[in-house]
């Protein structure tokens, strides 16, 4: 693999309800979602939009490395290693509710929950196997299947407003490109083509 496990330290998402959401971050609201190392492990908090109110969500002691906010703004989909392999979970807003989604002894990160809510995208990579590969499930842990595999690897997946595309980066045709494909995982097509290192996609509100 060329790209490490995007660890986010400081990755941050509002809370709102509705939540205008693009890629399942919240635009605005009364309440934001961090990741911080302040007590000395990566933990998930909250605070006030002006500061004030900091809360300490999860109490773990090993890095919680992703966070994803669901359009609702109800649930929180993470990728945590403490299981002993980074696996996906996903909780309610305040903290609460903890639901263990993958279980498989690979590492898995890069949650992003579909627009509508019912589907969560991510990144798997097992040890030895020598790529790292996107898979959807239901916002349940069920039904998980497999959308992209090949030698290359894959990463960074994010949702189309409709729900229909994900776009995400491979180094497939030989270095780090922007690609897009059906959620189903049928018709890849390739966005970007350079010599640069291409990254972190991002849609238009539109999907256009």
């Amino acid at each position: 693999m060329k790209i490490a496990a995007a660890s986010l330290i400081m990755a941050m998402v509002l809370l709102s309800l509705p939540a205008a959401a693009c890629g399942g971050e919240a635009l605005q609201g009364e309440r934001i979602l961090f990741i911080s190392d302040r007590d000395g492990s990566p933990e998930i908090y909250a605070v006030n939009v002006d500061g004030t109110g900091v809360t300490r969500l999860t109490r773990n002691n090993v890095p919680e490395d992703t966070l994803a906010l669901s359009p609702d703004g109800e649930r929180v989909a993470i990728a945590s290693n403490r299981d002993g392999s980074r696996e996906i979970y996903a909780m309610n807003a305040d903290g609460s509710g903890l639901t263990h989604l993958t279980n498989n002894g690979a590492n898995d990160w890069n949650p992003v929950w579909s627009p509508d809510g019912q589907r969560i995208a991510f990144v798997s990579y097992s040890p030895g196997h020598g790529n790292a590969e996107m898979y959807a499930m239901n916002a349940d842990g069920s039904e998980m299947t497999r959308i992209v595999s090949d030698v290359a690897w894959r990463s960074i997946p994010t949702w189309s407003p409709d729900g229909q595309r994900i776009a995400f980066v491979s180094d497939q045709d030989g270095d780090s490109e922007i690609y897009a494909v059906n959620a189903d995982g049928t018709e890849i097509t390739r966005l970007t083509d350079n010599d640069a290192g291409d990254w972190q996609p991002a849609w238009s509100p539109d999907g256009q």
